[in-house]
C-alpha cells in the first residue's frame, strides 16, 4: 500500500541545514509550521492550531529551496510521510522523529513583495493554480498537485 502524500502550506520556521551527502547529492532539512489563525476585534490575530514538522529533500530541488526560501517563508509543500530512525551515537538509544520527504514546493509570494522569486509570480497567474513545468513547482513527481 503506497504513502498517502500530504499536501499543506507552511511557513519556514528554522534554518534550512542544507550540505551535501557522501556521494554528492545536495540535501536541505528544516521544520516548518502550519497553523489556523482568527482575526480578533482588536485587529490581532489568534492562533487556533499550529502543527510543526519535520522536512526533508534531496539533489537539485534542495539547491532550489535552500536558495529561494528563507526563515519565515510561506510556501506549499508536497511529500510522503516517514519515520527515520537511528541510534543515538552517546547514549545508544534509538531514536525516531517522523519527517515529510518533499516530492515538491513551490514558494508563496507576498502581496506587494518585490523581492519574491519570479517563479512563485509566475505559478501565481495561473487561476486554477495548476504550475506547468518551469512556472515555479519544484519536483519530479509524476503525482503532483495542481497548486
Amino acid at each position: 500500500m503506497p504513502l498517502a502524500t500530504i499536501t499543506g502550506t507552511y511557513r519556514l520556521g528554522t534554518d534550512v541545514d542544507f550540505g551535501f551527502t557522501a556521494k554528492g547529492t545536495a540535501y536541505a532539512n528544516f521544520r516548518a509550521a502550519a497553523s489556523i489563525s482568527k482575526k480578533l476585534d482588536n485587529g490581532e490575530f489568534e492562533t487556533l492550531a499550529e502543527h510543526w514538522a519535520n522536512f526533508k529533500i534531496f539533489g537539485p530541488d534542495a539547491e532550489r529551496l535552500q536558495t529561494s526560501l528563507s526563515k519565515g517563508a510561506q510556501f506549499e509543500v508536497w511529500g510522503k510521510p516517514r519515520t527515520e530512525t537511528w541510534e543515538d551515537k552517546n547514549t545508544g538509544e534509538k531514536r525516531s522523529k517522523d519527517v515529510i520527504f518533499i516530492d515538491g514546493f513551490r514558494a508563496i509570494q507576498k502581496a506587494g513583495d518585490s523581492q519574491s522569486i519570479a517563479q512563485a509570480s509566475a505559478a501565481s497567474t495561473d487561476p486554477w493554480g495548476s504550475a506547468p513545468a518551469g512556472s515555479g513547482s519544484f519536483g519530479n513527481s509524476s503525482d503532483e498537485p495542481a497548486f
